[in-house]
């Protein structure tokens, strides 16, 4: 039996107890020789005895037992040391077994195409052991950055692996401001690692002979270094000693690879080499123990060392900002900036923080993941000195010192600073002493982190210089970016927490459950079962940026319901359920935004939250939903049911799913081109019913507890907001808020309580107050008697008391490309107008009829428009520049008519 396990694999299970006196030596090293075939034997020691186990060779993963242990009957992680794919497999398999959860997306791999191994799991061999899938981080990139480098110039783009919004962008946000000041410069220095073993001696003397023989063979030594490593080169060594020990700082240069693995494998046998040495040469020294890294060379660690001296790539980076440019993007003055600085700094003093940078570790963090760099390297890597300075102009409120301008005209490589000289500024830099990072071996070799390190220009040999610099360049973008929104209040409104609500308040998964679906089906019939659909919302704005900030569902679901009807059948509705965030909750996201958008916009807004349009907007919907009126019902989409739930915070409402198959138009704020004139007539001829139902009723209306309009005396308490705001966008995209637009919007606010004696002369009725193609479509109709098409609106949640003509000017302003012609708006009003008379059985003088309109285009273009472009800041509105185009295209053609638009003249 013997014979036969050790000459070739037993392909049937067997067993036996062999007596110790009869096994060889050979027998014995059973398991190590057998490691090397196909089968799979264990070995356990009893008393004098040992068992011997084999398996069938393992021919597949199946064959694999998932249940196994090891010599102390403790569970073991099987397949160790394997990394093919189907043994990485079942690995997970038995994770899963092990711990009762299901790993489906970790144990997603990359694509397996190409004609490279580059996604292969053997290639992970020295990354990781115990495989079992892949971690996702979401990546995004920060920038671009204009680099005037020693190795990067021009624009670049930088990755970032995190999942902490508002990271990306904050260091997004400091680029730009570098970018428009002319660029950041970067350079980079000394390059080493070091290594630091620990010799036990038996006296200080012999520590002082030991130091000495080191010393006289280091040229031994690197020889020793150059056998075990083709990249690390011992630059130096530098002794540290204690008493008996006496430690040793090997201080290598490792090229573009970080090195911390190579050094400790190089040191390691050149220690062993020393020892062998000394023992022959210095007889009288006694090494009685040896460390390979005593922890004194800082390795993992934060510490004074890493600041001092370089661990890794010196880096460094710096930037001239003049005070128009962090005014306009960084939302903040210069004297305010640095005294935030002086605060900051004194407060890292008091809590005695290694290095004074801000948050250099959040650049790291991400950029390393990204990169495939150490992780844990972070931590040394991390120590890092933040510099600002004023810079004085020559005339200016900075009264003392002499000008810099001197270094302009000395200095080619410095930028131009003729409007530094003019207005002031900051000088500000970052140096890195010691970034742990390579651009060879480790993890820069995984595929995705390759890609990473590719779109930066910063793969291979030859490549650390430039990846040391660009983070150093985008750690100062994000640094100053933070400083400025520490030093202004926006950091702490950005973070905010939202709607401070008790734990079990607002919707929660467990809400979603067979009695509140038994609810919404009603009379249909029995549920059978409900699974969670996709639904595209749109360009939902509120419900876009608070679902994402709220802790409780906020926003769109879509559920698909199984029901037996009334005849046995099985049936199928597909629902939306539209949970509200509170008005007080929408205020914390919008001031958000506001904080963004610098000082004099953020104050204003919030001593105005809740007069800007968004108040009770949770419920106003709410009531939407609950008014029965079927010539409203007929506009909106069918209703199954609503919760309100007021102690609970719980605003919701459950509606028909708007599909494709039944709706055309749905989402096209984006792209007019499917827009026909019929359609628009249908949307006018909609909104012109809706409007007749309360036609006339505005004091009625506001008088509702859940309404919220705007009035004259209002809009003239909010007319320094619209200012300020207004100011922004002038500075943020003046491309679409020109100079002759702002002097028009300019003047309308300084007419406002003209306009509005315009509009108050005009009957009120309840509008939608957000009609436009995001938030409407036209439902298809089965009779012909019916017509084609019917208008669908939805998201009322701004609905408020205005004029009708308020309703019109938005929608148009969406549907009209910006060479609409004076004649084509002009049609689509009178079109509007005839409805709205057949509907209301009113008559309306048309001079009279176009001069509200025209006011109406004045207040959507001074307020809503003027929203829209703070939200715009934050996220690209593709519709906007289209809607800012026509709205004002139809102002300027107005006023060249021959009745124009006498107010703004």
């Amino acid at each position: 039996l013997c014979q036969a396990t050790y000459g070739q694999c037993v392909w049937s299970p067997v067993a036996a107890y062999i007596p110790t006196k009869h096994c060889t030596r050979k027998m014995l090293r059973l398991q190590n020789i057998q490691r090397n075939s196909n089968s799979f034997f264990s070995l356990r020691g009893t008393h004098r005895n040992i068992r011997l186990f084999s398996k069938k060779a393992v021919t597949s993963v199946d064959d694999q037992k998932l249940d196994d242990t090891d010599s102390h009957g403790h569970p073991r992680i099987p397949f160790r040391g394997w990394y093919e794919l189907e043994k990485c497999d079942v690995r997970r398999q038995w994770v899963e077994r092990f711990t009762g959860t299901k790993l489906e997306q970790v144990g997603e791999w990359w694509k397996r195409e190409g004609s490279d191994d580059s996604t292969s799991t053997l290639k992970l061999k020295g990354n990781i052991e115990n495989v079992i899938g892949l971690v996702k981080i979401p990546v995004g990139v920060a920038g671009p950055l204009l680099f005037n480098g020693e190795d990067v110039h021009g624009y670049q783009l930088c990755p970032f692996a995190t999942t902490e919004g508002a990271l990306i962008a904050s260091a997004t946000r400091g680029s730009t401001a570098i970018t428009r000041a002319g660029g950041v410069w970067t350079a980079t220095g000394t390059q080493e690692i070091s290594r630091n073993p620990l010799f036990k001696t038996r006296s200080i003397k012999e520590t002082q002979l030991l130091w000495k023989w080191l010393k006289e063979n280091q040229s031994a030594l690197s020889d020793q270094v150059n056998m075990y490593s083709q990249h690390a080169n011992l630059v130096d060594l530098r002794a540290i000693p204690n008493g008996c020990c006496l430690g040793v700082e090997f201080v290598y240069s490792t090229g573009d690879a970080s090195g911390q693995n190579m050094t400790t494998s190089t040191t390691w046998h050149t220690c062993k080499w020393i020892l062998s040495r000394v023992s022959q040469e210095l007889p009288q020294v006694k090494v009685e123990y040896l460390m390979v890294e005593d922890s004194s060379s800082s390795d993992k660690k934060l510490s004074f060392r890493n600041l001092i001296r370089t661990r890794g790539t010196f880096a460094q980076a710096e930037a001239w900002l003049p005070e128009s440019i962090i005014r306009d993007v960084l939302k903040i003055d210069v004297k305010t900036l640095l005294e935030g600085y002086s605060i900051l700094m004194s407060g890292e003093v008091q809590s005695g923080t290694i290095g004074n940078a801000i948050n250099s570790p959040n650049a790291l963090a991400a950029i390393f993941a990204a990169t495939g760099q150490d992780i844990a390297a972070i931590v040394e890597s991390s120590a890092a000195i933040l510099q600002l300075f004023p810079y004085r102009p020559k005339t200016g409120h900075y009264k003392s010192g002499a000008s810099s301008s001197h270094l302009s005209q000395q200095c080619d490589h410095l930028p131009n600073f003729d409007l530094m000289d003019k207005e002031g500024g900051i000088y500000v830099s970052l140096k890195y002493p010691s970034l742990c990072i390579g651009t060879v071996g480790g993890g820069t070799g995984i595929v995705t982190q390759k890609e990473c390190l590719q779109m930066m220009g910063c793969f291979g040999k030859g490549k650390r210089k430039r990846l040391g610099e660009m983070i150093a360049g985008f750690s100062l973008a994000l640094e100053l970016s933070l400083m400025a929104a520490l030093s202004s209040g926006q950091f702490a409104q950005a973070h905010e927490k939202l709607g401070r609500n008790r734990p079990d308040n607002g919707l929660k998964e467990r809400h979603l459950n067979e009695s509140l679906f038994s609810q919404v089906l009603g009379h249909r019939g029995k549920l059978l079962s409900w699974k969670p659909m996709k639904v595209n919302t749109g360009s939902s704005i509120l419900s876009e940026l608070t679902k994402s900030e709220m802790s409780k569902k906020v926003g769109h679901f879509g559920y698909d319901l199984w029901y037996r009807d009334t005849n046995g059948d099985e049936r199928e509705l597909p629902v939306v359920i539209k949970a509200k965030a509170l008005d007080s909750e929408t205020y914390n996201i919008v001031n958000k935004m506001a904080q963004g958008c610098g000082l004099q916009v953020a104050g204003l807004f919030e001593n105005f939250k809740s007069e800007v349009g968004f108040k009770h907007c949770h419920e106003r919907e709410i009531q939407i939903a609950l008014n029965n009126d079927p010539n409203l019902r007929k506009y909106t989409p069918e209703v199954y049911h609503v919760i309100r739930n007021p102690p609970k915070d719980i605003y919701v409402m459950i509606t028909e799913f708007l599909s494709k198959d039944k709706f055309d138009l749905l989402n096209s704020a984006d792209d007019i081109s499917g827009w026909t004139t019929g359609d628009i007539e249908t949307v006018l001829t909609g909104i012109a019913e809706i409007h007749s139902l309360n036609f006339n009723k505005g004091a009625e209306l506001s008088a509702l507890p859940w309404m919220d309009s705007f009035t004259a005396q209002r809009m003239v308490r909010l007319e320094p907001l619209w200012q300020a705001m207004l100011q922004h966008a002038v500075r943020d995209f003046p491309e679409m808020w020109t100079e002759q637009r702002q002097q028009i919007v300019n003047k309308a606010l300084n007419q406002t309580t003209n306009i509005w004696s315009v509009l108050d002369d005009f009957p009120k009725t309840l509008i939608h107050g957000d009609c436009n193609p995001r938030n409407s479509c036209l439902r298809k109709l089965d009779t012909e008697e019916e017509g084609r098409h019917r208008l669908c609106l939805y998201d009322w949640e701004l609905c408020t008391v205005h004029v009708p003509q308020r309703d019109l000017v938005e929608f148009l302003s969406f549907v009209l490309p910006p060479e609409a012609t004076f004649e084509d708006w002009i049609g689509f009003i009178k079109f509007y107008a005839a409805k709205l008379e057949e509907y209301t059985g009113q008559q309306f003088q048309m001079s009279k009829f176009l001069e509200v309109y025209d006011m109406a285009s004045l207040d959507f273009a001074m307020t809503r428009l003027l929203l829209y472009t703070i939200a715009h800041t934050f996220k690209d509105y593709k519709f906007l520049p289209r809607v800012v185009d026509s709205i004002f295209s139809y102002i300027q053609q107005r006023r060249e008519q021959p009745i124009d638009l006498l107010i703004l003249k």
